[in-house]
């Protein structure tokens, strides 16, 4: 199903972002019990799917409202855009929809038709209750290696109150939050998963 091309109306995925701007819902996943990522559970995913001249569907994880919009993330497998209401302009096809399915660390899988999201405000995540005294010029260098070291991270901002760095990631599991903690120190970077675990 096919419409007429319009403005993509985004969902920020995280307050005052500095260095990207993601269409989800952000929700804060409980890691793993180890550093293994069991492939066959299921996650809720709420974000933009998008397919253009240059990739196949994939999830978006930073979204430029230009028209067409553009973004790129892992790709979806399963994915049907003649299944679901879609919009389209230059080659591009898109929409907002909230989909389950399974997460290998690189790609989604889905394990039930997709549905179209329904229309919501931001949704502005909270940040933990713990902070540090880092000075903002060092924060700011700590968020910029984020994304240079870690290509499961997107969407970031600084917390200038409690001196964080409030971050996106697909999902938060033990390997991934030991690697960051390592690198910046404990306490330094907030994750808000995307994918929601199914119970």
């Amino acid at each position: 199903m096919r419409t007429s091309a319009r403005r993509l109306s985004a969902v920020p995925l995280l307050a005052g972002v500095l260095v990207a701007t993601a269409c989800a819902s952000p929700v804060t996943a409980t890691p793993a019990d180890d550093t293994e990522l069991d492939v066959a559970r299921r996650y809720q995913v709420t974000a933009t799917v998008l397919e253009d001249g240059k990739h196949g569907p994939q999830l978006c994880g930073a979204v430029a409202e230009s028209l067409p919009p553009q973004c790129g993330g892992p790709d979806i497998i399963g994915w049907d855009f003649e299944t679901v209401p879609s919009e389209s302009a230059a080659g591009t096809r898109w929409g907002n929809y909230t989909m389950i399915g399974t997460w290998d660390g690189e790609r989604f899988t889905l394990v039930e038709p997709a549905r179209p999201a329904r229309e919501q405000e931001p949704v502005t995540p909270e940040s933990p209750d713990w902070s540090t005294e880092l000075p903002m010029p060092e924060l700011r260098d700590i968020q910029r290696r984020l994304h240079e070291d870690f290509e499961l991270v997107f969407g970031s901002h600084i917390d200038e109150t409690a001196r964080i760095i409030v971050a996106g990631t697909w999902l938060e599991t033990d390997e991934l939050r030991s690697a960051i903690d390592e690198k910046f120190g404990e306490r330094v970077v907030y994750l808000n998963s995307m994918l929601r675990p199914v119970r």
